[in-house]
């Protein structure tokens, strides 16, 4: 008997037309959705607003923008290319969540906690970036994190850890609940907004504040 499908865990828009899936077996692979945008039944697709609205469908059997356009995740899984293909997704073909040892703070960008650990932006790509917390570091990309992407490079870097848990930038006035990095699935993007919010708690702890 054929083993089934590694479930879906967490989808991310892509330029390109290209999706960034997380199965919940954790490996993560790209899926390019491109030759299906000259499909008749995928031709709205090709609305940027729309793309960017894909969802996990329920149980993770697969992705969907609306009740007519999905994707099945024995497609995404067969077809779709592993993440350490795509070095430009990834400084250093590096996962989105990776542990660092040892790693060298200049006290520079850097904030700490009563506790001693330490956030810092440690990398500004073209796709996202890298945060690095305590010996932990996670990639937000720009689609999942769009109020990154305009703004300047001190102001990326000026993060603060609070209390160990929260993570606020003043100068953009943005703010995150660690645990929404560590396990993302529990905030998903809300369709055509851009905002993250706490599926049991209804908060936005990846807006910006009013």
């Amino acid at each position: 008997m054929m083993a089934p499908y590694p479930k879906i865990q967490a989808v991310t828009p892509l330029d390109g037309a290209r999706l960034l899936v997380r199965f919940q077996n954790g490996i993560e692979k790209v899926y390019d959705c491109r030759p299906l945008l000259q499909r008749p039944g995928f031709f709205l697709l090709k609305t940027p607003a729309l793309f960017r609205a894909v969802r996990v469908d329920a149980g993770g059997y697969g992705v969907s923008w609306n009740d007519e356009l999905d994707l099945a995740e024995n497609e995404i899984w067969t077809n779709g290319v592993d993440v350490k293909e795509h070095p430009e997704l990834y400084p250093e073909n590096a996962g989105p969540t990776r542990r660092v040892a040892n790693s060298a703070n200049h006290g520079k960008n850097t904030s700490a906690t009563d506790s001693g650990a330490m956030a810092e932006v440690t990398h500004v790509s073209s796709q996202g970036i890298w945060l690095l917390v305590g010996d932990r570091e996670f990639f937000l990309t720009y689609a999942r994190f769009p109020w990154f992407q305009e703004a300047r490079i001190r102001e990326i870097h000026e993060v603060t850890l609070l209390h160990g848990t929260h993570l606020y930038w003043p100068s953009l006035d943005v703010d995150l609940e660690l645990e929404s990095l560590e396990h993302p699935e529990n905030y998903p993007l809300v369709a055509g907004s851009g905002r993250l919010v706490a599926d049991a708690e209804g908060l936005s702890p990846g807006s910006p504040k009013p």
